[in-house]
């Protein structure tokens, strides 16, 4: 049952991260003027910052639970479980980026989205440094987690908005779906990735990935509510 209280929690946080993400992008552009969509310093910036942030929170909850759930078992399966909830959260966010700059013809954004593969795969060799420096008590652990004021910014507002009962309840509905969808959308979007990070054609993909793709972006365009981890623009167009 535990195991199920900590996949919930990834979620919980993921949530609560990418909408005070969102904010903060608006915050920089509205503010700063900062646009990631012409300045392409501040989109890699801006998406390798998230991708920090969101994969320490991810190696600090995974380090508190096996402080809690000692035991050979619970070392293997944590950390599993955590590393599967998050690439399937990145990959179905960065998928779902991808469909979106397609069906708005925008080219920039295509190019950018080119390096998808290689932002996955420093998250998943960051994840697996961070936790053993986290399990061997290593002090670069402190350094880039532990004592990060960016980090436990986002760890502290997550908690209080975990005491509103209101917003718990929102944001742990949202979570659930959020479960849901990257369960099913996270490991057909790994998929393609992998056909775009290998070269593989469109015309050697089966029958029912061609079809994901005609009707997963008309189906992006009735979806309403909050944003999965993607790269969007603040005017709608993707980035």
């Amino acid at each position: 049952m535990h195991f199920l209280g900590f996949v919930f929690e990834l979620a919980f946080v993921f949530v609560t991260f990418d909408i005070l993400w969102s904010l903060i992008l608006v915050l920089l552009k509205g503010l700063l003027g900062i646009d990631r969509s012409q300045n392409s310093f501040a989109y890699y910036a801006l998406k390798i910052s998230s991708l920090y942030i969101l994969t320490s929170l991810t190696v600090l909850i995974t380090f508190r639970h096996l402080e809690i759930h000692t035991g050979p078992f619970n070392r293997i399966t944590y950390p599993f479980l955590a590393f599967v909830v998050l690439i399937l959260y990145m990959a179905s966010g960065m998928q779902r980026s991808r469909l979106r700059a397609r069906l708005t013809f925008d080219q920039k954004s295509m190019r950018r989205l080119r390096f998808n593969g290689l932002f996955l795969f420093s998250v998943m060799l960051y994840f697996f440094v961070a936790l053993y420096f986290a399990l061997a008590r290593e002090p670069l652990f402190n350094s880039w987690i532990l004592e990060n004021r960016i980090v436990n910014w986002f760890v502290q507002v997550t908690g209080n908005v975990y005491q509103i009962t209101l917003l718990r309840w929102v944001i742990g509905f949202l979570a659930l779906i959020l479960l849901v969808r990257i369960v099913l959308r996270g490991l057909l979007s790994l998929r393609l990735l992998s056909y775009g990070y290998f070269g593989i054609p469109d015309h050697a993909r089966d029958r029912f990935t061609r079809d994901f793709n005609v009707n997963g972006e008309q189906a992006e365009e009735e979806e309403i509510g909050y944003t999965e981890y993607e790269e969007l623009e603040e005017d709608g167009k993707p980035d």
